[in-house]
């Protein structure tokens, strides 16, 4: 996909040839997140109790992790502050993994492959969030219903560039 993105934006600036140079344009017009440049997103604040959850990761280097990790889903959230809820799930507590139903596995089966992953990790994170011991379809239905509004969210915000006009 990077491939041909490179190769369409090389052809649509009128380059007959891809140099190191056209691939970090195409890399900073497409990737405005990323491509070598430092993140320009606005940093989250923390509210005391995410903040204490955080800190009680023990050393160091967990913490930070756990911080950068919880900050990460607060921005995937859409949200301008870091709450427990983005903390938990990255906390190292012996809360044993919930296990999937019957149901929910032939459910999760149906789910596009290319998504599948995305909402497996969704339903377990909420199943983790309620402190549920399995995985049932209508916790799984609350995972895709949220993978879903993402989805809708980056497509709203023009989360692919338009296509060019057609040229005669």
């Amino acid at each position: 996909m990077v491939r041909l993105a490179v190769q369409r934006f090389a052809q649509e600036s009128g380059h007959t040839v891809v140099t190191c140079n056209l691939i970090d344009r195409a890399t900073q017009k497409l990737c405005p997140h990323s491509g070598g440049q430092a993140s320009r997103e606005t940093p989250v604040t923390w509210c005391p109790e995410a903040a204490t959850l955080a800190d009680s990761g023990g050393d160091a280097s967990v913490v930070a992790a756990i911080r950068l990790r919880a900050e990460k889903r607060a921005r995937r959230d859409g949200a301008d502050r870091v709450l427990p809820a983005h903390v938990r799930p990255f906390l190292d507590t012996a809360v044993p993994a919930a296990r999937w139903s019957a149901a929910a596995l032939a459910r999760l089966a149906r789910v596009p492959e290319m998504v599948r992953d995305t909402v497996q990790q969704q339903a377990e994170a909420e199943a983790a969030e309620t402190a549920a011991t399995e995985i049932t379809p209508a916790l799984l239905e609350i995972a895709i219903a949220a993978s879903r509004q993402k989805m809708q969210r980056t497509m709203q915000s023009g989360g692919h560039p338009a296509p060019p006009p057609d040229r005669d």
